[in-house]
């Protein structure tokens, strides 16, 4: 069986009350393998592809409520990069919990 290239995320959270930047960085490699196997697993059931491409297609949605955030996602593996920008509140699930897994595995930048 083929080995599995890394999944590099990057996040960049913006906004929210204070107006603060944050952001995540996690790379597979770097992993204990049963979390690279959470985040591979996540991706897995995900359709970044079809995303990204909705996302880029449609206008930009303006941020409702100063206190909100803005999510800007690369997810790189392998050949394939997908780029998501979008705001909290168009959030799916799935991608909230891979945030969530970014920022608790990362290396802050």
């Amino acid at each position: 069986m083929a080995e599995e290239p890394p999944v590099r995320i990057d996040v960049v959270r913006s906004g929210g009350f204070a107006g603060l930047t944050t952001s995540a960085t996690v790379d597979t490699a770097s992993l204990e393998p049963e979390r690279a196997a959470e985040i591979r697993e996540l991706l897995a059931g995900m359709d970044l592809a079809a995303l990204a491409e909705r996302l880029a297609s449609e206008p930009a949605q303006p941020r409702r409520g100063a206190d909100r955030f803005q999510y800007d996602v690369t997810v790189r593996e392998g050949n394939r990069r997908y780029r998501l920008s979008l705001p909290q509140d168009a959030l799916s699930p799935d991608l909230r919990r891979l945030i969530s897994l970014a920022f608790q595995y990362s290396r802050h930048a």
